[in-house]
C-alpha cells in the first residue's frame, strides 16, 4: 500500500470515528434531556417541594384574610448584613440552673407572635420558630418536660429544612468532630443578616395587641445574646 492509500484509509478511519462520536453524543444528549424532563423522585429527601421566588406586593394591599397574606413579615427591615464568629460560651448550656431562663430570653416579648392587618391576624415569624423547637429539644433531652414525639420529630425536621434553605457556605478548616471545643473555642466568622432589630418590632408589636385588647399601657420589647 502506497503513503497516499495509507493516507486515504487513515483519513477514512480519522472520519468515521468523528461520526460515530458525533452519533453518540447526539444520543447522550438526547438521554440526558429526557431524564431532566422527568419529574424528579422524591424531592422532599433533600428539602420541601422548591418553588419559583414570591415577590410580595405593598403591605395594604394584602386584606390577611385567607392565603390573601404576604410571604415575608411587612415591617421588618434588617439593615446592612453583619459578622459572627462563632465561639463557645458559658451561656446556653443544657442543664445548669440559669438555662431554662436564658433559653427563654432568646425570643421577644410575646414569643415571636406577629399581629398583622386590621383584624390583627397572628403570624409567627420563622427564626423565632426555630428558636423555639431548639428549646424544646433541649427540655426534652433534660427532663424539664415531657415531649411529645409527634412536636419532636417536627421540630428536627423543621430544624433540617431550615439549615438547607440558610445553605451557609462558610468554610470552616479541619474535622469538627474531632475538635475539641473545651480548649479550641473560637469558630468561623459568618455573614449573617442582622437579627438584633426584629426583637424590638415583633416585642413591640405584640405589646401594641396586648395594650389593644387589655386597654393597658404595657411598654418595654426584648433582645437575645449571640
Amino acid at each position: 500500500m502506497t503513503g497516499r492509500q495509507t493516507q486515504q484509509v487513515g483519513g477514512k478511519r480519522a472520519a468515521g470515528c468523528a461520526v460515530a462520536l458525533a452519533a453518540v453524543s447526539v444520543v447522550l444528549t438526547l438521554s440526558l434531556f429526557s431524564f431532566v424532563a422527568q419529574p424528579a423522585p422524591n424531592v422532599d429527601v433533600v428539602c420541601a417541594s422548591i418553588r419559583p421566588i414570591h415577590v410580595d406586593q405593598p403591605a395594604d394591599s394584602y386584606s390577611y384574610e385567607g392565603l390573601d397574606v404576604p410571604s415575608l413579615a411587612p415591617g421588618l427591615r434588617l439593615g446592612q448584613p453583619v459578622e459572627l464568629t462563632v465561639e463557645e460560651s458559658v451561656h446556653y448550656s443544657l442543664d445548669e440552673p440559669e438555662a431554662a431562663h436564658e433559653w427563654l430570653q432568646v425570643s421577644p416579648v410575646g414569643t415571636g407572635i406577629y399581629a398583622l392587618g386590621p383584624r390583627r391576624r397572628g403570624f409567627f415569624v420563622s427564626m423565632f420558630h426555630q428558636l423555639h423547637c431548639l428549646r424544646y429539644i433541649r427540655s426534652a433531652y433534660t427532663d424539664e418536660e415531657s415531649p411529645s414525639k409527634a412536636h419532636m420529630q417536627h421540630c428536627i425536621n423543621y430544624m433540617r429544612q431550615a439549615i438547607l434553605c440558610q445553605a451557609d457556605l462558610t468554610l470552616e478548616p479541619g474535622n469538627f468532630a474531632q475538635r475539641n471545643f473545651t480548649i479550641d473555642r473560637v469558630g468561623q466568622t459568618h455573614v449573617c443578616r442582622d437579627w438584633d432589630g426584629m426583637y424590638d418590632v415583633v416585642g413591640r408589636n405584640w405589646l401594641e395587641v396586648v395594650q389593644a385588647v387589655e386597654g393597658r399601657n404595657v411598654s418595654g420589647s426584648g433582645s437575645a445574646q449571640s
